[in-house]
């Protein structure tokens, strides 16, 4: 890997929050019975147990369940269309990938790596940050409204009073890099999402730049209730 240094890119690979929307469906299942149809929880379940499962390692990216052409076991792009009737007629399925963009961290200036756990992604942003043990730490700046979530996981949030940005995850990653954005157009050609959400910077200073006046990430740790923390 390079050498973390500012400017570096802040890329987020798949969905973060998933471990606590699946935590909060199968906790508050009859409260959210009570407000929503069975059918649109059966269906949003569907598409939770859908999604790819994707591990990170320094180098390669892994993913198990993602959507492949039969023909050449090619990865299906986020933009293909009419994926259902695909599915049905057979032509795509659900496979494995063990190696999805051979020779990345090299081809795209990979530095850091971090995943995405159960302090959420603020969590990882300031772990990403803080870099190596004895090493140098950086700030950033980043952008809440660049974090992919599923309306899914912001509409319990609201309803439960959560804090999505604290929300556990698992399935994906915080990584810094050269060519952030190249990297992300490439994992939406094998159809994974991903989104660079800010950049390091030079000084210590986490800094959220898109509400109202910009606000601070502390170190300190919101409690998250679905962790015991």
């Amino acid at each position: 890997m390079t050498e973390m240094r500012a400017g570096q890119e802040l890329l987020l690979i798949g969905i973060p929050g998933l471990l606590g929307t699946r935590t909060l469906l199968e906790s508050r299942e009859a409260e959210l019975c009570r407000r929503f149809s069975r059918r649109y929880l059966r269906e949003e379940r569907r598409k939770l147990e859908r999604l790819p499962l994707l591990s990170f390692r320094e180098d390669r990216i892994m993913a198990c369940g993602l959507l492949l052409h039969r023909k050449d076991r090619r990865a299906v792009t986020l933009s293909e269309k009419d994926l259902i009737a695909k599915e049905n007629a057979g032509e795509i399925f659900p496979g494995e990938l063990l190696d999805l963009i051979p020779g990345y961290a090299k081809d795209y200036g990979l530095s850091a790596l971090i995943p995405v756990e159960d302090g959420g992604v603020l969590d990882a942003i300031w772990r990403l940050c803080e870099g190596k043990k004895g090493g140098r730490s950086f700030g950033c700046r980043f952008s809440y409204g660049k974090i992919p979530f599923l309306s899914l996981s912001i509409e319990l949030c609201e309803l439960f009073s959560q804090n999505p940005f604290r929300l556990p995850s698992g399935n994906c990653c915080l990584m810094a890099l050269e060519r952030g954005y190249a990297l992300s157009e490439k994992l939406g050609q094998c159809g994974v999402r991903s989104s660079v959400i800010g950049s390091l910077s030079e000084d210590r200073k986490r800094l959220r730049t898109d509400g109202i006046a910009a606000s601070f990430l502390t170190k300190g740790e919101v409690p998250n209730p679905l962790s015991g923390r």
